[in-house]
């Protein structure tokens, strides 16, 4: 059982609870590749039951798909009608990534951004300097990545400008923002590899930053929305200056909120690290601030509706 907890990725319900009872219904077998967890294969009784990637959401990552056939050949597993059909579903996905792959040869092969996000029903507007206004940014499906069919994301992103949705950068192989200046809608950090926001000024929305590599804000000045920082890697807030919803400090490396003047929701500092309220000037609702370093005092020069202990 502490093998099983030891060797399971942290998505996994045998990192912790289930580890046990999974054992008693049968063996579990793990993939690991460089000394990580990527595959995990339950089994119930004589029979696997269940496959699980790292995302731990019923789908096979099709990375591994043949790994895990020949796996399953070798040993001559039986299978379940679950795990056949897991297997089924990455097989028609597998099959799909061809069909786009071979679709899309000449645009990969030139790098021609605009065609690749066109083909995934992308708008796209270039100006007159060739940076792109683009409607949306995410993986091209939920069944594969832009690195499955063999296309360079940054490459792909490096001339985008503004995006007029929402972007999601899970699963995302982008490093740096490089050009972007605005997003005008939510964006989602969580689990990607982002950890240079370039020239990002503004999200119009909501921005989600847990479970993410960016540690430094830099350019970025305006959040329309929710602002997130819980469980996230973040230490250093750059410019920015407005948050238009609710501020998440939660559980964060942040202790000093250095330029920021305005949150106009509330500011839930709870079991945080803050001791500086820097600029601060308005907090449009409730601070929170139990199991933090604040104080009432720290308030002092801050309009807020209420401080909470």
């Amino acid at each position: 059982v502490e093998k099983l907890k030891v060797l399971s990725y942290k998505t996994w319900c045998t990192k912790s609870f289930n580890a046990e009872p999974y054992l008693k219904d049968g063996d579990f077998h793990i993939y690991l590749e460089n000394g990580k967890p990527k595959l995990g294969v339950r089994f119930v009784g004589d029979e696997i039951e269940e496959i699980q990637g790292e995302k731990n959401n019923g789908e096979i990552p099709l990375g591994y798909l043949d790994t895990l056939k020949r796996y399953i050949l070798e040993n001559n597993f039986k299978l379940t009608e679950n795990a056949n059909d897991e297997i089924e579903f990455a097989q028609k996905a597998k099959k799909e990534i061809e069909k786009v792959k071979n679709d899309l040869r000449e645009a990969i092969k030139n790098n021609d951004v605009k065609a690749i996000y066109k083909y995934f029903k992308t708008k796209v507007k270039e100006d007159e300097n060739g940076y792109l206004t683009i409607s949306i940014h995410k993986q091209p499906s939920r069944y594969y990545t832009f690195k499955d069919l063999g296309i360079d994301e940054n490459k792909l992103f490096e001339k985008v400008k503004v995006i007029e949705g929402y972007v999601d950068f899970e699963d995302s192989q982008i490093t740096s923002l490089a050009n972007l200046e605005v997003i005008r809608c939510n964006a989602f950090f969580s689990n990607s590899q982002v950890v240079d926001l370039g020239n990002l000024k503004t999200i119009h929305g909501n921005a989600y930053f847990g479970e993410s590599k960016v540690t430094d804000l830099r350019n970025l000045e305006f959040i329309g929305g929710l602002a997130n920082f819980d469980n996230s890697q973040v230490v250093d807030l750059g410019n920015l200056k407005t948050i238009g919803g609710i501020a998440m400090f939660s559980y964060s490396k942040i202790v000093d909120l250095k330029n920021l003047e305005n949150i106009d929701s509330g500011a839930w500092f709870h079991d945080s690290l803050v001791a500086n309220l820097g600029k601060l000037k308005y907090i449009g609702g409730k601070a929170y601030i139990a199991n933090s370093p604040l104080t009432v005092e720290d308030f002092n020069n801050v309009e807020v509706q209420a401080i909470v202990a």
